[in-house]
Parts: structure tokens; sequence; C-alpha cells
């Protein structure tokens, strides 16, 4: 692992200036999620799922128009034609909207039934970090489209995970601006299984020391 980027010798400090940066932005609310996986039903949690694929690299006023279009029943990709598709992402200025088209029909004519992935992995549902590790690269192998990021959305905002970090451009300013990761390192490096885990391991110590969870923890680093 590239010191560079990840300066691990900052981990404790970089910790106790988290801690005291947000200590008291930490409210007695906890973030709500989305969706119940247990509940939901097939066209939503496909729904969300498709949403989560258009997230990356998209500027979140258009996102949210989405995600209220998937909410009050305005869009269901999944009874949507092809080119109905390209137009929704096309009207809401979705970023890179060929690629993200490409991979939700790849997704849609798979005919994979995430009711029945969630189901057969629901032993392992909330149970710990690695748990939910392993729950995320089973799901990216049958996802394709799915990076560490937006599977985590998918299974942290479905309350079938609780420990996965949601790590964007936000929680890498964070990070920054506390002394964990080097000021010139890239987003880019998120990429990298490897980088991601490890600063996701730094979220959820830092989410113990503050006694909420990591899914809050997202939240508040987000609108800090």
């Amino acid at each position: 692992m590239n010191k560079k980027i990840i300066l691990m010798n900052k981990w404790k400090k970089s910790m106790l200036r988290a801690v005291s940066l947000l200590k008291n932005k930490i409210s007695n609310e906890r973030r709500e999620t989305s969706l119940k996986w247990n509940v939901a039903s097939e066209s939503e949690l496909k729904n969300f799922l498709i949403f989560c694929l258009i997230t990356p690299q998209t500027r979140i006023e258009n996102l949210d128009k989405i995600y209220k279009g998937i909410k009050n029943r305005k869009y269901d990709f999944t009874q949507s034609n092809k080119d109905d598709i390209y137009r929704i992402l096309n009207e809401n200025k979705i970023r890179f909207s060929k690629n993200k088209f490409k991979r939700i029909i790849d997704f849609l004519d798979s005919d994979i039934s995430i009711k029945d992935v969630l189901s057969k992995l629901s032993f392992l549902t909330n149970k710990g970090l690695r748990e939910d590790r392993w729950t995320r690269s089973i799901l990216m192998y049958e996802v394709g489209g799915l990076g560490p990021k937006t599977s985590s959305l998918f299974l942290m905002d479905v309350s079938f995970c609780k420990n996965l970090a949601i790590l964007d451009s936000r929680n890498f300013s964070f990070m920054k601006q506390v002394g964990l990761i080097s000021n010139d390192a890239k987003t880019s490096v998120l990429q990298d299984l490897k980088i991601y885990e490890k600063i996701e391991e730094w979220e959820n110590e830092l989410a113990k020391k503050l006694k909420i969870n990591t899914w809050t923890l997202d939240g508040v680093i987000i609108y800090y």
C-alpha cells in the first residue's frame, strides 16, 4: 500500500482530530434507510440498485430528481423500454449516460433476482464488517458494473449491512482535512479495493468512538 496515499503513521492522530471535529455534530436521531430489503418488492430493490448504478460522478441535485422519481413511482426502470430509460438518464443530465445505460440494460437483461440473492445471504446480515464485505463481494460478482461504493450504498440503504463505508469525494476531503490521507491523493485511488477497505476500517473505528453506526457516520461526514 502506498504510504503517500494512506498515512498509516497518522492513523491515531487523524482519528483524534476527526472525533474533535464531529463529536458536536452528532444528533440523537439516527439516519434512516430508504428500504428494508426483507419487505421490499423485487421491483423496488431493482429500481434502487439501478439508482446506485447511476450515482458515480453525477451531481447530487440530478440524482435527487431520479431518486424522487423512483420513490413517487414516476420512474420504474423495470417496466420501461430502452428508449424511455435512455431518455430518463439524459433529461436528468446523468453523466456518462451511454455507459450507464448499457449497465442498466445488461442488469435488466440478466433477469437476476436481487431478492433471492439477499435471501440466500441473509445469514450474513448485520453480523460484522467481515460478513458485510463478503456480501458486498458477492453482490459485485452477481451484478456487473457495481464498484465498492455503489454496492455499499445499496446494501446499507436497504438495511442489509451496517458496517460498510460509502466513500466519495466528500469523505475523501474530510480525511485529507484530518490528516489520514495526503493532500495530493486523488479519489481514483478508491478504485483500489485494498485502499478502500483500509479507509473503511478507519471509518468503522471512528464510528465506534462516536457511538454511532457507520451508516450514520457517512451522513455526518457528508454534511459536515
